[in-house]
């Protein structure tokens, strides 16, 4: 698999680390839904802190997704699968 045949490390690099803040904060926010311990407050803190750190990587995802080619779509996938997957990214 050559190098244009794949997405750029950055590009795999903000999506899991994306994939992972996201996951992570829906296990706090359903923590601090599901408990009132004194430690409610902190992980809520961390939930917020979370939540600007995502807002930042989504621009910073942005503009490296602007700035890198995207591999092309494997010539097997029909026209309308081609279509979904161009316009699930949309």
């Amino acid at each position: 698999m050559s190098n244009s045949d794949r997405f750029s490390l950055s590009m795999r690099l903000f999506h899991w680390g994306m994939a992972a803040l996201v996951v992570s904060m829906l296990a706090a926010g359903l923590l601090m839904v599901t408990s009132l311990q004194p430690w409610q407050y902190t992980l809520l803190n961390a939930h917020k802190a979370f939540g600007v750190i995502a807002i930042i990587l989504v621009m910073a995802r942005l503009i490296n997704r602007l700035r890198h080619k995207l591999p092309a779509l494997p010539s097997e996938l029909s026209d309308g699968q081609k279509w979904v997957a161009k316009a699930s990214h949309w």
